[in-house]
C-alpha cells in the first residue's frame, strides 16, 4: 500500500502512533518538506509522551513553514505541560502574531494568565477566544475558570454549561460545574455533574469524596458511606474520607466502627484536630472517659481556639467528677464562642449541681429559653 497522508491521519486517529510515524517517514522519504507528515510525527511523539522527539519535529515543521501558527501553539502546549510557563507564553504569542484570532492560542494564553493571577487579562483573552471560535469547548471551560477567579459564579456556570454542551465527555468541566454548584449550596443539582464525572472516569478519588460530601449533607448516609469507601479504595490515606466515614458510623450508632474510622483519619493525618476531638466524643459515648480526655486535650493542643473541643472536654471532666475543671473548660469554650449552647448548658448543670441555683438557672434559660425547676425535687423540665 502506497503511503499517503490520509492513511497516516487514519492511523493517528486510531492511536496507532508507531505505525503513523512509519507511514509519515515514508512520505518524508519522497517529500522531505511535507509539513503535514512532519506535524503528524510530532503529534504522534507527543501522544506517546516522547517530549524531546515531539519538540524536534514541531521545530522542523516551523522551519518548513515559519507561518505555521498551529505548530507554534503546539510547542507552547508542550512547554506549558512541563511547567516552562514563560517559554510557553512566547510560543502562544508567536502564534497570535501570525493569526491574532486563533482561538486555541488565545485560550492557552488565558490559562497562563489565570495561573499568574492576572484575572482581568485572562478574562479578556478567553472572551476573545469564545468570540473567535464559539465551538471551542476548552475556551468556554477556561472562561468558566476565569469567572470563578473573579467571583462571578453565575457567568462561570453559564460558560461551563456551554463547554459541556459542546463536548459532553470532558471530565474537567463536569467536575468544575459540580464545584460551582456546591459553592452555591445547590447540592441536589451538583450531584448530577459529579456522577457524570465518575461515569467518565471512575478512578478519580476526589470525585467520590465530593459526592460523599454532597450525599451526607442530604442525609443519604448509606450512599455517602459507599462513596467514601470508593474514595478510600482509590486513596487509602485520604484522612478526610476516613473522618467523614467515622461521622456516619457515629450518626447511625455504630460507635466501634466510628472509632476505627476516626483513628484511621488520625493515623494518616496526626495533626487533624477535629478528628482528635471527635474521637474524644466517640470514646466518651463508649464510656472510655480517660481515653476521651486524652484525645480531646490533644485536639486543644493542636488548636487552642477550638471552642467545641473545650466544651467537649468540659462534658468529659463533668462525667469524671472533676466539676471545677469542667467549669473552667466550659468558660473557656464560651469565651471563644459565646453562641456555643453545649457549653452554656453544661455550665448551667454544674452550677446547679454545686448549689449555685440562681446562676445555673440563668445559664439554662439562656440555653433553652424557659425552664421549670422544682426546688424540693431538683429536676429540670425544658419547655
Amino acid at each position: 500500500m502506497t503511503a499517503n497522508i490520509e492513511i497516516a491521519k487514519s492511523l493517528f486517529n486510531q492511536n496507532k502512533y508507531l505505525e503513523c510515524i512509519d507511514t509519515c517517514n515514508q512520505i518524508l522519504a519522497n517529500n522531505i518538506k511535507s509539513i503535514d507528515a512532519t506535524k503528524l510525527i510530532a503529534k504522534s511523539f507527543l501522544a506517546s509522551r516522547k517530549i524531546e522527539n515531539a519538540l524536534l519535529y514541531f521545530n522542523k515543521a516551523i522551519k518548513i513553514d515559519p507561518d505555521d501558527y498551529e505548530s507554534m501553539k503546539d510547542l507552547g502546549n508542550i512547554y506549558l505541560s512541563i511547567g516552562e510557563i514563560d517559554t510557553a507564553k512566547h510560543y502562544f504569542q508567536q502564534s497570535l502574531e501570525i493569526k491574532n484570532s486563533y482561538a486555541p492560542a488565545l485560550t492557552n494564553l488565558g490559562v497562563i494568565e489565570i495561573k499568574k493571577g492576572n484575572n482581568q487579562q485572562a478574562l479578556s483573552l478567553l472572551l476573545k477566544a469564545t468570540q473567535s471560535d464559539p465551538l471551542l469547548a476548552s475556551a468556554w471551560g477556561n472562561l468558566a475558570a476565569s469567572y470563578i477567579q473573579l467571583g462571578n459564579e453565575d457567568e462561570a456556570e453559564n460558560a461551563c454549561l456551554k463547554a459541556i454542551k459542546l463536548n459532553p465527555n470532558l471530565i474537567n468541566y463536569h467536575f468544575l460545574l459540580s464545584s460551582i454548584l456546591i459553592q452555591q449550596k445547590r447540592l441536589q443539582e451538583a450531584e448530577h455533574p459529579l456522577r457524570k464525572t465518575i461515569e467518565l472516569n471512575p478512578n478519580l478519588y476526589n470525585s467520590h469524596f465530593l459526592l460523599g460530601n454532597i450525599l451526607i449533607r442530604q442525609e443519604k448516609l448509606e450512599e455517602a458511606q459507599f462513596s467514601y469507601r470508593r474514595a478510600i479504595k482509590l486513596k487509602p490515606d485520604l484522612a478526610e474520607a476516613h473522618y467523614n466515614l467515622g461521622n456516619i458510623f457515629r450518626d447511625i450508632g455504630n460507635l466501634k466502627e466510628a472509632e476505627i474510622s476516626t483513628r484511621k483519619a488520625i493515623e494518616f493525618k496526626p495533626n487533624y484536630a477535629i478528628a482528635h476531638s471527635n474521637l474524644g466524643a466517640i470514646l466518651k459515648d463508649l464510656g472510655s472517659l480517660k481515653e476521651a480526655e486524652i484525645s480531646t486535650r490533644k485536639a486543644i493542643e493542636l488548636n487552642p481556639n477550638y471552642a467545641l473541643a473545650h466544651s467537649n472536654l468540659g462534658a468529659i471532666l463533668k462525667d469524671l467528677g472533676n466539676l471545677k475543671e469542667a467549669l473552667l473548660s466550659y468558660e473557656l469554650a464560651l469565651k471563644i464562642d459565646e453562641s456555643l449552647d453545649e457549653a452554656r448548658g453544661g455550665m448551667g448543670l454544674i452550677l446547679l449541681k454545686t448549689g449555685n441555683l440562681r446562676d445555673g438557672i440563668i445559664k439554662l434559660k439562656e440555653t433553652y429559653g424557659s425552664i421549670i425547676f422544682n426546688y424540693k425535687n431538683p429536676k429540670i423540665i425544658i419547655n
